[in-house]
């Protein structure tokens, strides 16, 4: 899709993904204990508290994105130490502030997904996805 916009474009996605997927990754590592907590709480029949546990890392993913989303936003211009293009990083720059704005709701996601993996239903992830 992006590669009908031009090199420019093309050049510029890849970092711009590259470094935001490397801000997400903190806190995934992070939201994967989800998983283990739900995952016990459910083997010992303590189905009540699988809920708490997948609120707790819903505030905490999306408390991590909008962190990430904001300080991202603010240091964008570190882009230029990349010494590309002037037209290439300021289309880095865009796609990665545009990109930021999806961090809380990637966030939630992937709590859920661990949450629906510890209550043994993987089969709604794998549907959303």
């Amino acid at each position: 899709m992006i590669g009908r916009l031009g090199a420019a474009d093309l050049a510029a996605l890849a970092p711009a993904q590259l470094v935001l997927t490397f801000h997400l990754s903190f806190g995934v590592g992070s939201v994967i204990a989800v998983n283990a907590f739900v995952a016990q709480a459910n083997g010992t029949g303590q189905k009540g508290v699988c809920g708490a546990y997948a609120w707790q890392g819903i505030w905490l993913g999306a408390g991590y994105g909008v962190v990430v989303g904001v300080l991202g936003y603010l240091g964008a211009d570190w882009f230029k130490l990349f010494n590309h293009e002037v037209a290439v990083t300021e289309r880095e720059i865009a796609y990665f502030r545009i990109a930021l704005l999806s961090c809380p709701l990637q966030m939630v996601a992937y709590v859920l997904i661990n949450f629906f993996l510890g209550i043994e239903l993987p089969l709604y992830p794998m549907f959303v996805v």
